[in-house]
């Protein structure tokens, strides 16, 4: 048996622009469930009931099931992946994190987020204000990867002594020998 990674992996990060539609629309209502647990929870609840609260908005919201519900608050945010708790109750001030991921008519969502319940303080302020002008700029350096097609354009411009040598094989329609030989020898 031969491995197929890397094809698998290679096909699925291509995607069609229905495709990238479904993934925006299924990221935006998992977004919406964040939000309106956020929205509608109290100091003095408990870390267990904004949970569940999460859960029937991601459902309200069309979610087919749930694939995962991390939810920490406080102290309890530290934790990689522990249960919500009974007795870890929303104190003002206290930071809460959210890990949450579904399924929306097949197609997976998995979105992360942060909150303060209440007011936030100057200090938590400024943290996100540093956190988000880094994003931003991250987000902002991001550039699309181009396809094989326009890889094979570049090869055939930047190196014409292997441009040669490939089309005199008659591997001109081969993309997965371009692909094998030309992309993973440079990412």
């Amino acid at each position: 048996l031969v491995g197929g990674d890397r094809v698998i992996e290679t096909t699925r990060a291509i995607k069609t622009p229905e495709h990238i539609e479904i993934i925006r629309r299924n990221s935006c209502l998992t977004e919406e469930a964040v939000l309106r647990t956020f929205a509608a929870t109290r100091a003095g609840e408990t870390e267990k009931r904004m949970a569940v609260r999460l859960i029937d908005n991601m459902y309200a919201l069309g979610a087919d099931t749930i694939r995962h519900v991390v939810l920490t608050v406080g102290d309890n945010a530290v934790h990689a992946h522990p249960y919500p708790s009974e007795a870890k109750r929303l104190d003002p001030g206290d930071i809460i994190r959210i890990d949450v991921g579904g399924l929306f008519g097949g197609h997976g969502t998995d979105i992360a987020r942060m909150g303060v319940v209440g007011d936030p303080s100057p200090a938590q302020r400024e943290i996100y204000t540093r956190l988000r002008a880094c994003q931003r700029e991250t987000a902002l350096a991001l550039v699309p990867a181009p396809g094989t097609h326009s890889l094979l354009a570049l090869q055939a411009r930047d190196s014409k002594e292997w441009s040669a040598a490939f089309l005199a094989t008659g591997a001109a329609s081969t993309l997965p020998f371009l692909y094998e030989r030309f992309l993973y020898e440079r990412l």
